[in-house]
């Protein structure tokens, strides 16, 4: 897709997490940014705490370097979103407040929601054992 921009009209949707850049020109209506190393090739929205993810919201499309999706119709409130990269490397954020704003992602960002992700799927063992112990 290289420096294509993507701009989908989604309806009923939430948005995203990370850096608030400024707030959107449209009521309700929110801008998220690839300002990642990163294609992005998923993401996911739901509202916080829903048992599901709600549907991809790229669809067939890929967030490369400087591309942008706009969700329009996004009511203000608490949402948990889901990224997957090109790498397949997951970025789960939980409750983030969105409210008719341009969310940037960035590349340090991206690195440090996957690592948080990667620790709590694989938390580090214990070395030796409990009779160890003094």
């Amino acid at each position: 897709m290289g420096s294509r921009r993507v701009n989908l009209l989604r309806c009923g949707v939430a948005a995203l997490l990370l850096t608030c850049v400024a707030a959107s020109a449209q009521a309700e209506a929110v801008r998220i940014i690839n300002n990642s190393s990163w294609q992005i090739h998923y993401l996911f929205l739901s509202f916080a705490n829903a048992a599901d993810w709600g549907p991809d919201q790229l669809g067939n499309d890929v967030l490369g370097y400087g591309d942008w999706i706009d969700l329009y119709d996004v009511p203000c409130g608490y949402y948990d979103l889901r990224l997957i990269d090109e790498d397949g490397d997951e970025c789960i954020v939980y409750k983030r407040y969105i409210c008719d704003e341009t969310i940037s992602i960035s590349s340090n960002e991206l690195l440090s929601c996957q690592a948080t992700a990667a620790m709590a799927a694989h938390p580090t063992p214990l070395v030796g054992s409990a009779s160890s112990w003094p």
